[in-house]
């Protein structure tokens, strides 16, 4: 499944606006989006959890793993203005392959690991410092 829609539903954000927050460039102006984000996961008070309308919640909190969802529910909270960063600086190849929803990039920035197991994710990211090493400019 897609956790960035089950998470938005879970705390009562907009889907529309979420980012993937992989890589990110924050300053002293950013605080109180981080305290808020501090406090959504502490209280771990998401109001349409359980919902009857998302069966397969199983009772989770959410499902994205660290921290990404929090920062996104605490974005829209504090209204923080922030500008998101060319797809190139957040290449996923596995979602171009696998998903089919993120465009393929050819000329890559930062390459993000997401979607590989734990265990591959070294070889991955290998892999991609070696093919990009070797293209000429």
């Amino acid at each position: 499944g897609h956790f960035p829609l089950h998470d938005c539903h879970a705390l009562g954000i907009n889907p529309a606006t979420y980012f993937n927050s992989a890589l990110m460039i924050w300053n002293q102006r950013h605080l109180e989006m981080w305290e808020a984000a501090r406090k959504i996961d502490e209280a771990g008070v998401f109001p349409n959890l359980n919902d009857p309308h998302e069966p397969d919640d199983g009772g989770q909190r959410l499902k994205d793993f660290g921290e990404q969802s929090y920062i996104n529910a605490a974005v829209q909270q504090t209204k923080t203005p922030f500008q998101a960063l060319p797809d190139s600086f957040n290449y996923m190849p596995y979602a171009a392959r696998e998903m089919k929803e993120y465009p393929k990039i050819p000329n890559p920035v930062a390459c993000h690991a997401a979607g590989y197991a734990i265990e591959n994710k070294r070889e991955f990211l290998q892999f991609c410092a070696r093919q990009w090493s070797e293209k000429k400019p």
